[in-house]
C-alpha cells in the first residue's frame, strides 16, 4: 500500500489554506565551539565566525581613551581563533582584546580601531551560516563627539544601554488564516504608501528606515537627473519567482509501507524497500529489476515503481542528466495513467507540473497543469496552479496568455491570497515586456487593494522600483528600494538593490559620499553577488582620481577582469565606461577618449554607440578646454585637428568650437577666431531662443551669449576694428554671466578703445571705475593700474603714472604673485617715469629690478640701454660698460651700437683733454 505522510497530509490542508511557506526546522549546534577566519580582503579586514546555523551575538560601538571599541559578545571561541583575532594588527584594527570565556559561557572580543575614520559591518550569511564583520576605512565618518553631538540636536531616539541590544536572525513568520475572512473594501488612494505593511528585517537596527540613502526634496538636482541620461545602467535580472509548491512537495516525501506476509514475494518486495529506506540506490534498482523478472503483474508493483521513479529522480538530482530527469518523470508519468484511484496521483501529477516548471520546461509544465485541473475540479489548490500556469506563460513570453489566466484567477477564486498572488503577478507581465509604465501601473493597484500582502510578494517592491527606473521616476525607485531592503535584506538581490540605490543616490544628486556609502555596503554584504561586483566597479573608478601609478594598473587589471565576470547585458561596456571615466576624473582626458575609442574600434556594431560617440567627443573637449586654460594653444589645436575629421566631424557640441577659437586667440590668429566666435554667438542665440538653454549647459561647457560677445570684442580690438570691438562690447546686456576676470577684461577692452579712439578722459574714467569696484580684491587691480598709468604716462603726467605703476609692482611682490609681463613693463615704465622726473637713482633700482628677473625677452633691451646711460651720465662708465655688456649677444646690434659709441665718445673726450694739457699755452686755461 501508498501511504502519505502525516507531514504531507497537514501541508496539503495548509496549502490552500496559507500560500504555501513552510517553516523551516533549523538546529542549534550549541556543544561545538566557534571558528574565526581572518581575512585581508582589498581595502577591509574581513572576519567571519562559523560553527553556528543560527546566531545570537552583541555588537556595540563605545569610546575609551578616546578610541573608538567594538565590543562583540559571541558564544565560545575555540583556541585557534582567539590566537588569530589577537594576532590582528594593520592601519583599520589597532589591538585585539579577548576574554575567552565569561560567567554566561560566551566569549568577549574587543577591537580597539585604529582612527575614527573606520567603520564596520556586520552582516549574516545563510549557505554555509556565517557571521561576518568587515572592517574598512570610511572617509567621511566624523569622531563618536561630533556623531553625538549631531544626533542630540537632531533629536534622535534614544538607545537601549550596552548589552540590552540583541540582534537576533529572524525566523520565518507564522502563517496567517486569511481564506475565511472576506476582500477587503479597497484603500482610499491616501493610504496607498507601504509604510506600515510587513514585518521590517532592516540592514541597521539603528536606522531601521535606511534614512542614510533616503534623499530629500530639497537635495534632488533637476540637473544632475539631465546629466544621468548620458550614463550606461547595467539592466539587473528580474526577481527570481519562488517555486514554493515544487519546495513543498519534495519536502513531503511519500511513505511507503508493505504489510509482512509469509509469502516469497512479500519477503522481496520488503527486503527492496529496506534498501531504499537505507539509501542503497544501485542494490534497489537491481533488485527490483530481479524482482520484474520473477514476479510479473505483482500487487507490489505501484510501490516499486514509484520507489524506482523516487531513485531516477534523486540521480538526475545529483549527476543533472537530462535523459534520467525524462525517465524519471516518465515513470512517474506513467504511474498516474495505470493508477489514477491511487492517493499518490494528485500529489505525483502536481510534482510532475511543477519539476518540469523548475527546471525550465514550460510546455510540459503547463500540459500536467491542465491535467491536474481537468481531474481534481474541487481542489483548494486549483488558483495555485492556474497562477503557476501563468508563470509559465510568462517564460515562455506568451504575456496575453498569462494575462488572461491572472485575470480569470482574481475574479474568480475564492482565497484572498490567490487574488493578491494574481494581482502582482499582473504587474510581471509588463515588466518582462519592459512596458514600464504599464507595470507601474499594475503593481500600483495590487499594492493598493492587498497592501497587506506585500511580505508575500517581494518581487513586486523590487520589480516596481526597477520600472520607475527605467521611466526615469527615481525618487519614487529609490523610496521603493528602501521599503524592499528594510523588508527582505536576506535575499541575494539585495546586491543589486543597494547598488541601485548608489546609483540612484548619485543621479538625483545627493553628495557623493552617500551613494559611495552604498556601493560600499552592497560590496561588504553581498560580496559574493553580482550586484556587489557592479558596486565594486563604480567604486574603483570613483577612487582613481587618487590612485597611485602602480594601484592604478592593479585596479583598470581588476575592472577589466571583471568583464568575464559579469554576466549582464551592456555590462561590457559599462566596466570601460567606468575604465574611461576614473581616468577623465584624473585629469587624464587622452587616456579616457583612447579607452573608448579603442572598445569601439572593437565593437563597431555595439547597441550603445550614440553613448560612446556622445562620451568620447566630451574627452575630446574637456581635453582641449584643459589645454586652452593652461595657456597651451598649439596642443589644443594640435588635440583638435586629430579628431576633426572623424570623432569632431558631426559634433554638435557648441562648448567644442567655442575652445577651439580660443586656443586660435591664444596663438594669434584673430581673423579665424572672430569666424568661431560668431558661428558660437549665432547657435547660442539660435538655443536661447528655443528655450534650450539649461539642458545644453548640463552636457556642456556652454559659455554664455556675453562671453561670446566679450570674444568678439577682443578679437576685433586685436585686429583694429575698434569700432567693431566697441559695437560687441556695448551689446552685452548683463554682465552677471561674467566671471571676475572677464568684468575686469570688459572694462579695460572699453577703456582700451577709448584710448584708442581719442577719447582719453574716458579711458581714465573706466579704469578708475574698475579700481574702485574691486576695492576687495588687490590683485585684480593690477591689470586696470597699469593701463591707467599707461594713460597717464601718454598725457605726461609722469607723478600720478609712477604712483599707478609702484601699485602694480607693490601688489605683486606682496602677494608673491606671478612676475608676468605686466609687472616686467611696470618697472620699465617707472625706470623711464623716474628718468623723466630727474630721479635716476629710483630709476636705477627699478631697471635693476626689472633685469634681476632673469629675463631672455630682447624686448627689455632698451631698458638694458637706459640703465647703462644713466651710470653713464654720472660718470660711472665701468658700470655702464658692465650693464652694456650682454647687448652684444643680440642679433639686432641697435642697442649695443648704441652703447659703443656713447663708449666711444667718452673715450674721446678723455684723450682730447690729455691732449690739451700738453701744450703749454694751454696749461693755464681751465676747461
Amino acid at each position: 500500500m501508498v501511504y502519505f505522510s502525516q507531514k504531507y497530509q497537514h501541508i496539503l490542508r495548509v496549502l490552500c489554506l496559507v500560500g504555501l511557506s513552510v517553516l523551516a526546522q533549523s538546529s542549534f549546534a550549541q556543544d561545538s565551539q566557534i571558528q574565526a577566519l581572518v581575512r585581508a580582503i582589498s581595502d577591509a579586514t574581513h572576519i567571519e565566525f562559523s560553527g553556528r546555523s543560527q546566531w545570537l551575538y552583541q555588537m556595540n560601538t563605545e569610546e575609551r581613551d578616546g578610541k573608538s571599541v567594538v565590543y562583540l559578545r559571541i558564544p565560545q571561541l575555540d583556541e585557534k581563533s582567539i590566537a588569530a583575532l589577537r594576532a590582528i594588527k594593520d592601519d583599520r584594527i589597532e589591538k585585539v582584546e579577548i576574554t575567552p570565556k565569561g560567567l554566561d559561557e560566551h566569549t568577549e572580543i574587543r577591537f580597539v580601531l585604529s582612527g575614527h575614520k573606520v567603520e564596520s559591518f556586520d552582516y549574516l550569511t545563510e549557505s554555509p551560516s556565517r557571521l561576518v564583520i568587515d572592517f574598512y576605512i570610511d572617509e567621511n565618518k566624523k569622531p563618536i563627539q561630533a556623531q553625538n553631538q549631531n544626533a542630540a540636536q537632531k533629536g534622535s531616539e534614544k538607545r537601549s544601554p550596552a548589552g540590552t541590544d540583541y540582534i537576533v536572525v529572524p525566523q520565518p513568520k507564522q502563517q496567517r488564516p486569511v481564506a475565511k475572512t472576506k476582500l477587503n473594501k479597497p484603500e482610499s488612494q491616501s493610504e496607498k504608501g507601504l509604510e506600515n505593511i510587513g514585518s521590517i528585517r532592516t540592514l541597521d537596527g539603528s536606522d531601521p528606515k535606511l534614512e542614510r540613502f533616503n534623499v530629500t526634496e530639497k537635495e534632488i538636482k533637476k540637473s544632475s537627473i539631465i546629466a544621468s541620461q548620458t550614463n550606461i545602467y547595467l539592466p539587473f535580472p528580474e526577481y527570481p519567482l519562488e517555486n514554493k509548491i515544487y519546495k513543498v512537495l519534495k519536502e513531503s516525501p511519500t511513505i511507503y509501507e508493505i504489510d509482512p506476509k509469509d509469502t516469497l514475494e512479500n519477503k522481496q518486495a520488503r527486503f527492496i524497500l529496506g534498501l531504499f529506506k537505507k539509501g542503497r540506490v544501485a542494490a534497489t534498482i537491481k533488485a527490483i529489476e530481479e524482482f520484474d523478472k520473477s514476479f510479473k503483474d505483482s500487487r507490489y508493483e505501484e510501490i516499486l515503481e514509484y520507489i524506482r521513479a523516487d531513485l531516477l529522480y534523486s540521480q538526475w538530482e545529483k549527476t543533472n542528466n537530462v535523459e534520467t530527469f525524462d525517465q524519471a518523470m516518465g515513470h512517474y508519468d506513467k504511474l498516474t495513467r495505470k493508477f489514477p484511484g491511487s492517493p499518490a496521483t494528485e500529489k505525483t501529477t502536481l510534482f510532475i507540473g511543477f519539476a518540469y516548471q523548475n527546471r525550465g520546461d514550460h510546455l510540459n509544465a503547463i500540459k500536467f497543469f491542465n491535467r491536474y485541473l481537468r481531474h481534481y475540479k474541487d481542489s483548494k489548490l486549483r488558483g495555485k496552479v492556474r497562477l503557476a500556469v501563468a508563470r509559465s506563460f510568462l517564460d515562455l513570453k506568451q504575456s496575453k496568455q498569462a494575462a488572461k489566466v491572472l485575470d480569470e484567477i482574481e475574479g474568480t477564486t475564492q482565497f484572498v491570497e490567490d487574488k493578491a498572488a494574481a494581482a502582482f503577478l499582473k504587474g510581471n507581465v509588463y515588466f518582462d515586456r519592459m512596458e514600464y509604465s504599464d507595470a507601474i501601473t499594475a503593481y500600483d493597484e495590487a499594492i493598493r487593494k492587498y497592501k497587506t500582502f506585500i511580505q508575500d510578494h517581494p518581487y513586486a517592491l523590487f520589480n516596481l522600483a526597477e520600472s520607475l527606473f527605467w521611466e526615469r521616476e527615481p525618487k519614487r525607485s529609490l523610496d521603493n528600494l528602501r521599503l524592499y531592503m528594510q523588508r527582505f535584506p536576506e535575499h541575494t538581490h539585495g546586491g543589486y538593490a543597494l547598488t541601485r540605490i548608489g546609483e540612484l543616490i548619485e543621479i538625483l544628486g545627493a553628495p557623493a559620499s552617500r551613494s559611495l556609502g552604498a556601493y560600499k555596503e552592497s560590496y561588504f554584504r553581498y560580496r559574493t553577488t553580482t550586484g556587489a561586483k557592479v558596486a565594486r566597479i563604480r567604486m574603483l573608478s570613483r577612487r582613481m582620481k587618487d590612485m597611485k601609478e602602480k594601484e592604478m594598473k592593479a585596479t583598470i587589471e581588476e575592472m577589466k577582469e571583471m568583464r568575464k565576470l559579469i554576466d549582464l547585458p551592456y555590462s561590457k561596456e559599462f566596466i570601460t565606461f567606468m575604465i574611461s571615466d576614473g581616468f577623465f576624473s584624473r585629469g587624464d582626458y587622452e587616456s579616457a577618449t583612447n579607452v573608448l575609442v579603442e572598445f569601439f574600434q572593437e565593437n563597431p556594431t555595439m547597441d550603445k554607440k550614440k553613448t560612446y560617440e556622445d562620451r568620447i567627443v566630451r574627452n575630446i573637449t574637456e581635453d582641449i578646454k584643459d589645454h586652452v586654460e593652461n595657456g597651451d594653444f598649439f596642443n589644443a589645436l594640435k588635440t583638435n585637428g586629430r579628431y576633426t575629421l572623424t570623432w569632431l566631424k558631426s559634433n554638435e557640441r557648441v562648448d567644442t568650437e567655442y575652445f577651439v577659437g580660443r586656443a586660435y586667440e591664444q596663438a594669434g590668429v584673430f581673423e579665424k577666431a572672430r569666424e568661431i566666435y560668431e558661428k558660437t554667438l549665432s547657435r547660442l542665440q539660435e538655443i536661447e531662443k528655443q528655450g534650450n538653454t539649461f539642458t545644453r549647459s548640463v552636457f556642456e561647457t556652454l559659455p554664455s551669449i556675453a562671453r561670446a560677445q566679450l570674444r568678439l570684442a577682443a578679437v576685433n580690438y586685436k585686429k583694429g576694428s575698434f569700432a567693431t570691438a566697441e559695437k560687441y562690447i556695448q551689446s552685452i546686456q548683463s554682465t552677471k554671466p561674467l566671471n571676475d576676470i572677464e568684468k575686469i577684461e570688459r572694462v579695460i577692452l572699453l577703456a582700451d578703445i577709448s584710448k584708442e579712439r581719442g577719447r582719453l578722459d574716458l579711458a581714465k574714467k573706466y579704469f578708475k571705475e574698475l579700481l574702485k569696484s574691486w576695492e576687495g580684491n588687490e590683485y585684480l587691480k593690477i591689470e586696470p593700474y597699469f593701463k591707467l598709468g599707461e594713460i597717464l604716462k601718454t598725457e605726461d603726467k609722469l607723478a600720478e603714472a609712477i604712483l599707478n605703476f609702484e601699485e602694480v609692482v607693490r601688489i605683486v611682490d606682496s602677494n608673491d604673485a606671478k612676475k608676468d609681463h605686466i609687472y616686467l613693463k611696470a618697472l620699465e615704465n617707472l625706470g623711464e617715469a623716474y628718468a623723466k622726473t630727474k630721479k635716476p637713482q629710483d630709476a636705477i633700482t627699478a631697471y635693476n629690478k626689472l633685469l634681476d628677473q632673469d629675463i631672455e625677452n630682447r624686448e627689455f633691451n632698451s631698458a638694458r640701454y637706459q640703465l647703462g646711460t644713466l651710470h653713464f651720465d654720472a660718470g660711472r662708465i665701468r658700470e655702464a660698460q658692465q650693464v652694456w655688456e650682454p647687448l652684444k649677444n643680440d642679433s639686432n646690434p641697435f642697442w649695443y651700437n648704441l652703447a659703443q659709441e656713447k663708449l666711444k665718445e667718452s673715450e674721446w673726450k678723455d684723450n682730447y683733454k690729455k691732449y690739451i694739457e700738453r701744450i703749454p699755452a694751454m696749461s693755464g686755461m681751465t676747461q
